[in-house]
């Protein structure tokens, strides 16, 4: 299926066609020589090729929760990878998933460093629905942000960060880190692809509604 952004370049190429077809048109109506008329066409052909590449080059977010929901997953322990799966918990609404950190309904707290095993034991602990994924992990990466889940991938050798947005032409990625979980900072895909390690956690389930959450601070209470 395609996305809304191809759709959006294939109308515009339409419109193109149209454009054009007017412009030489209305250019011999109006006495211009075919050579005008073409110069013409030519020049709308330009404009609309530079909205497609901005509109197949555009940056966008998978997974875009306020900063302040980001930032109840400041790693200050060093469960880095609680922490980023805990994000896309809230993104996926899944609370199994976005209270590991604390004690809860669905069971107490799971804290410091964790790797594939630990992942995958507490997540059948908890009924967390997950692709705990190792080795080629960059087209799961992809298929991820494209359909608006995000994912928790490894960043060098003891981190985990949450991949929350990636560009439509697949260049540019986002990366949330849980140690400043109050920016989002973008990657090259040479820059991603190097700072990844082959680890990659995404929760399955219903892809998130296209339109704005509301959020409770139920932990307020």
């Amino acid at each position: 299926m395609m996305d809304n952004h191809r759709w959006l370049v294939l109308s515009m190429l339409f419109d193109a066609v149209l454009l054009v077809a007017a412009a030489v048109i209305l250019s011999r109506a109006c006495g211009l020589k075919w050579r005008h008329s073409l110069a013409t066409a030519t020049v709308v052909l330009l404009l609309v090729a530079v909205l497609a590449g901005q509109c197949f080059g555009a940056d966008f977010l998978a997974l875009d929760i306020p900063v302040e929901q980001r930032q109840r997953f400041w790693n200050s322990d060093g469960s880095c990878v609680q922490c980023a799966i805990g994000m896309v918990g809230v993104n996926m609404n899944i609370g199994a998933a976005e209270m590991l950190l604390w004690n809860s309904q669905y069971g107490s707290r799971v804290r410091g460093g964790a790797g594939p095993s630990r992942v995958r034991a507490y997540c059948n602990a908890r009924g967390i629905p997950a692709y705990n994924v190792t080795g080629n992990t960059m087209p799961w990466i992809e298929w991820a942000l494209k359909t608006g889940r995000g994912c928790a991938v490894q960043w060098g050798k003891g981190h985990m960060v949450t991949a929350v947005g990636m560009s439509t032409d697949g260049q540019r990625f986002a990366v949330c880190d849980n140690n400043t979980p109050q920016r989002v900072d973008w990657y090259s895909r040479a820059e991603f692809t190097q700072k990844h390690y082959p680890w990659v956690v995404i929760l399955r389930g219903p892809i998130p509604a296209n339109q704005p959450p509301v959020y409770y601070p139920w932990w307020e209470k």
